[in-house]
Formats: C-alpha cells, structure tokens, sequence
C-alpha cells in the first residue's frame, strides 16, 4: 500500500513539474536566461494611445504594452523598459542591440521579414469602405465597385488602399485622390466620391456619426498583422513569446484587453468583431504574410 502511494506522489510530483516547466519549454535558450538574469527587458516603443503609451512615470500601458507584458510575464521576465523610439529607427535600433524587442507597432510585411523574425500575432488592422449613412448604393467590397463604373472611389495617391483597389479590379478612372484621411472623408460627405477607402481605425464611431457616415467591412480585404519583433537570431525568445501570447489568445485574456482597448477607442461594434474573429484564429504570421517564418 505505502508503495502504490508512494508511486502516485511521484506521477503527482512529475506531472507537476512538467506543467510547471511548460511556460518556460521553449524560453530556455541562452538570451532568454541573460534577460531573466539582468532583470531588464528594453523595448523600442511609439506613442499610440490608447494601443500603446508611455506614462509620466515611464510605465507602458495601453493593449500592446498588456499583451507584451503579460507573454513576458510568462516567461518569468520583467515587464518592459520602454524607449521611445521613431518608426524608421526601431530595427536598425534592435539589431544594434540597444533594446531587445520592439512591440507589436511594426506592420509584418516580407520585406521585414528579411531582416527580423515576428512573433505570433498580437493585434491586425484591415481596409474598410467609408460610406455615406445607410450606404446608398449599397457597397460590400472592392470587387463589387469594381463592376461600378458608375462609383466613385477615394483613396490616397500611391498608398495600399490605391494598390488593393486596383488588384480588386477597380479603374483609376474610378478614383477621386486625397492627400489624407479628412480630406478622404469630405470627398464622400460633398459627394465627389461614394466611398473612401482607409484603414478601419481611422476614425471613431463617435466621430463617424458625427460626420454622418457609415463604415462598410470589406470581408475580401486582407489583413496587415502585428507582432512582437526580435532579432533574427534570438529564435528561441521569438518562439517563447509566441507561445505565451497563443495562451493569452486561447484563456480569454488577449480578448479582454482587446474588448478593453476597442472601447477605449470608440471602435464600431461591426469592426471589433470582424477584427476579432480573425485575430482569434490566426497563431502564425506566415499564414497571412508570405516569407516570415
């Protein structure tokens, strides 16, 4: 009897063990253990609130810097020490190794991914059609505009949304050109264009109501995602991350901040669920974005 017992604690004991050891499995590699050790996480960041800031105390809130925190969290890491650092600056600045990562503010493109591995996916914006209140003439999609003739469609010179009308088969004779997004929007409020196509957080619900304008979600429109970047050869940390961020995707916490956040930024009901529905089923970039690993 005292050896079945004993037996049973020692399955309890292993099993223990290995659920425990699960979170760190794949942070055990050299880089991850000298950042445990030094007690420090630097990251390069932006100012985007409510998606990521840097408060007077020097704290990062916001949904991007939760996420990060909370995968770092898993890894026995320390919540991250922020730089706030430009755009352009942000890689040249990690591969420099004056930060260790930069959060999820870098749209994942193949280019980048050249030069720098992502992580799993964290957030993900997308294309959407800007409409008069009611949608008068009833648009769905690029492709349907594109058997329109008749619509008139605004977008901004040489940017993606003038990219991925044309491959939708839209022509630029169909095209009213703005410098920026309020000047995309007038085109539509004065009647010039039918819609304006940007990126769905353009603008608030708040401000779209105010404007008397509807937004329409292009289910064909692809998706551009986000995630946390490291250097190219600090692969173990990359995959660390990606698993404690597909955890936070599947246990609900990632949902809950990005409920918070969508709030917090006034986003239309129809967005943050399309949004969701996607960022909720994809667990790799490479399913979206060609030659990320």
């Amino acid at each position: 009897m005292r050896k079945t017992q004993s037996l049973s604690l020692l399955v309890v004991l292993l099993t223990s063990a290995g659920n425990s050891s699960e979170a760190f499995a794949q942070a055990d590699d050299s880089f991850v253990g000298s950042l445990r050790k030094a007690g420090v996480v630097k990251a390069a960041v932006a100012s985007v609130p409510p998606l990521i800031a840097i408060s007077p105390t020097g704290k990062t809130t916001g949904y991007m810097a939760d996420i990060t925190n909370l995968a770092l969290q898993g890894m026995g890491l320390p919540e991250l020490t922020p730089s706030l650092i430009d755009y352009s600056a942000m890689i040249p600045a990690l591969q420099a190794r004056q930060v260790d990562l930069v959060v999820p503010v870098l749209q994942a493109s193949e280019e980048k991914c050249k030069a720098v591995l992502y992580s799993a996916p964290v957030f993900l914006n997308r294309n959407v059609l800007f409409v008069k209140a009611g949608n008068p003439k009833h648009l769905t999609s690029l492709a349907q505009i594109a058997t329109m003739p008749e619509v008139r469609v605004a977008v901004t010179s040489g940017g993606q949304p003038e990219a991925l009308a044309l491959k939708a088969g839209v022509k630029r004779e169909q095209f009213v050109y703005a410098p920026d997004n309020q000047a995309g929007i007038s085109t539509v409020i004065g009647g010039r264009a039918n819609a304006y196509v940007a990126g769905q957080f353009s603008f608030s619900i708040s401000k779209l109501k105010q404007l008397g304008l509807d937004v329409v979600v292009d289910p064909q429109s692809p998706v551009i995602l986000y995630g946390v970047v490291v250097r190219k050869e600090d692969v173990g940390f990359r995959d660390a991350l990606s698993h404690q961020i597909n955890i936070l995707r599947g246990n609900g916490k990632m949902r809950e901040a990005f409920i918070k956040w969508a709030a917090e930024a006034d986003v239309a009901d129809e967005i943050v669920a399309a949004t969701w529905k996607t960022l909720s089923n994809v667990q790799k970039l490479s399913e979206v974005v060609p030659g990320c690993e």
